[in-house]
């Protein structure tokens, strides 16, 4: 196959050898084979298939039926999908060959693919040749994205036809392509392929470049459906256009600068911009390394422009980097010598914000350098209609303009350079969706401490475990650590019985609370050795005696003894809120019944020797949240572009093409 493209093809041979599947007659037998169904003793070059594969199984050889297939005539591409893809492709797709129906879609099974491509044949597989879909249109642009990569190189003669890889870079530059053609953005630059049988997997290529156009593309407005009710301007490149239905547009012109440079020997300096019929530019020239010359600038190019021209011409700076923010108004110059006579024509355009052109006017002049000065004639010409010849006719008299003294106009040779800038214009356009303000309910996923405080209970003036009273406490203990929970303090206490310091028989209260605060690590090391648990432990786990609970003491400090110790004891039991665990039902009914301090004494003290265990756990869970949006302006890209009626709305004098 050639280097041009699908749309310059010519068929000249038979549908299957434009394909890409060559017919050739066996040089050991004789017979006229097809390329992948030659006899054994034929040596042959290798050919690919390009699919898109229904799963990712590996196909290694080509099965009959794709030659059967490819070898059948097949069907046009029909007229609405050409209009659709076409233009978009910037191809004609004329000579594509289109295969559906039963052995068709048999032959796609037999490679594994959706639809694959050979050449300039499309074969699709059951149900997946769609083009009044999204999803099917996708698909076709896909297929004719590798119709397009294997018109760009010279097809093997002889080849033998073999299958694709589902993850050859052919096939993601072809899925961006169809991609791009899909949401109407630029086409990225196709890469060359042999002629190759081309499969797409259903999951889409290794990097699957699809996207759902309804999620970012917005629908263009229906012809007819709809009038223009107003034109909103933002600022000069930015309008809305509001129509009849409630929907608004945005368009944007754009404006860019492109730079061509190229060098000669010429012996003047020149400044001339200009306008066609999409497209504004400036051409500047100058004498590079020589301080002579003039730049000559018609009267409606703004003084900014001519400032900024000169002084980056002879600095030496970048030309096009300096005039990039500037707005130019076309105007030309041109000058020619005939025997002695310089003869200067200069039409000047005048032309709007939007590119309009508004006024046509011209200048003819003639005049040559004699020995006593310089002689001139000199023409204007009035306005003109947009169209007409902006030189007709001189209108308005003719001038006689004499320069006594005035020497010969000296021309000097240098390298000259010569810079255009081209301002390429385009519009953009977008839908524009006003979203009020809203509260959304949102879950997310947090982490959050537990914490829990287990006791265990010590006999009178002892570190032993009261088995009793912390039973309870015991099997709660066991359960959180099994399910995660660390100790992050233990502290040892006392009741106010007995004292502080140490006496003969007593290690007093504030050695008792330590060594209760040890005893409770004993139990946990042995909970956790029994559950299996490593270490039960925080890093940072604090292990203190706290001494006694509710001393009463006198104001110099000293300890008070019953009953007044008991009775203060007792009291702060029921009110403090950390014994609240502690204040059962039962309890507060025993509480009641006591009669004296001694008594209530002896049904609080139990509890009060102690030592409290503090757990903790950090878990990830799911929680529930208000989220307070913001009103906003949803916009949105036009699938398929804006409609022209629309642009023009917004930039009357806006050139669009067809």
């Amino acid at each position: 196959m050639s280097k041009q493209t699908v749309a310059q093809q010519k068929p000249t041979t038979s549908p299957l050898s434009q394909g890409g599947i060559l017919q050739r007659k066996c040089a050991t037998c004789g017979q006229h084979q097809v390329a992948g169904g030659e006899c054994e003793g034929c040596k042959k070059k290798a050919g690919i298939i390009q699919r898109r594969t229904a799963s990712q199984g590996e196909i290694s050889e080509v099965p009959p039926i794709v030659h059967e297939v490819l070898n059948s005539p097949g069907q046009l591409l029909d007229n609405a999908t050409r209009g659709f893809m076409e233009p978009r492709f910037g191809r004609d797709f004329s000579q594509v060959r289109v295969h559906t129906g039963g052995k068709a879609a048999e032959s796609a099974r037999a490679v594994n693919a959706l639809a694959y491509t050979v050449g300039r044949n499309v074969v699709f597989g059951t149900g997946q040749y769609a083009p009044k879909t999204t999803g099917g249109k996708h698909l076709i642009a896909h297929e004719l994205a590798h119709t397009i990569q294997q018109s760009q190189q010279k097809a093997s003669s002889p080849s033998k036809l073999r299958v694709d890889s589902a993850f050859a870079p052919t096939e993601s530059n072809a899925e961006g392509a169809a991609s791009a053609v899909m949401s109407g953005i630029k086409l990225p630059k196709f890469a060359a392929s042999a002629t190759v049988l081309s499969r797409q997997t259903e999951a889409g290529s290794p990097i699957d470049l699809r996207i759902d156009p309804s999620t970012l593309f917005a629908n263009p407005p229906v012809p007819g459906s709809y009038s223009i009710t107003r034109v909103q301007t933002v600022d000069d490149n930015v309008k809305l256009v509001h129509l009849s239905n409630g929907e608004r547009y945005r368009v944007t012109r754009r404006r860019r600068e492109q730079r061509r440079e190229r060098g000669s020997v010429e012996p003047f300096t020149r400044f001339s911009p200009g306008i066609d019929r999409e497209r504004v530019w400036l051409e500047l020239e100058w004498c590079s390394g020589a301080t002579e010359g003039e730049v000559r600038v018609g009267a409606n190019v703004p003084e900014q422009v001519i400032q900024i021209a000169i002084a980056t011409i002879f600095s030496g700076e970048d030309i096009d980097e300096a005039l990039r923010n500037t707005s130019i108004t076309p105007f030309a110059e041109a000058e020619m010598r005939v025997r002695g006579w310089r003869i200067s024509v200069a039409p000047e355009t005048t032309i709007d914000s939007s590119g309009n052109v508004t006024d046509i006017q011209g200048r003819v002049g003639v005049e040559t350098d004699t020995r006593i000065g310089t002689i001139g004639v000199e023409g204007r010409l009035g306005s003109q209609a947009v169209g007409d010849d902006p030189l007709g006719g001189i209108q308005g008299g003719i001038s006689l303009i004499f320069t006594p003294g005035r020497p010969p106009e000296r021309r000097s040779r240098c390298d000259r350079r010569r810079v255009t800038l081209v301002e390429n214009i385009r519009y953009e356009c977008q839908q524009e969706r006003d979203i009020p303000a809203q509260q959304v309910t949102r879950t997310r996923e947090v982490e959050r401490q537990q914490e829990r405080t287990r006791f265990l209970y010590f006999d009178y003036a002892t570190s032993r475990i009261n088995n009793s009273l912390s039973a309870s406490s015991l099997g709660e203990l066991s359960v959180d650590l099994s399910e995660g929970f660390r100790v992050s303090s233990i502290r040892g206490f006392t009741s106010p019985e007995g004292p502080r310091e140490a006496g003969v028989r007593f290690q007093g209260n504030e050695q008792l609370s330590r060594e209760r605060a040890e005893a409770g690590v004993s139990q946990v090391q042995q909970l956790c050795a029994r559950e299996g648990i490593g270490n039960c432990f925080a890093a940072s786990a604090d292990i203190s005696g706290q001494g006694e609970l509710y001393t009463l003491e006198t104001l110099t400090g000293e300890e008070v003894e019953r009953p007044q110790q008991a009775e203060f004891a007792a009291t702060e039991f029921t009110t403090q809120q950390q014994e609240e665990m502690h204040r059962t039902p039962g309890l507060t009914r025993r509480l009641e019944r006591a009669r004296t301090p001694d008594e209530r004494a002896d049904i609080v003290y139990p509890l009060l020797r102690r030592a409290a265990i503090t757990l903790t756990r950090t878990q990830r869970v799911t929680e529930s949240f208000t989220e307070e949006i913001p009103a906003r302006i949803e916009r949105r890209d036009i699938l398929g572009g804006c409609p022209p009626d629309i642009i023009q709305s917004a930039f009357p004098q806006a050139r669009i093409s067809p």
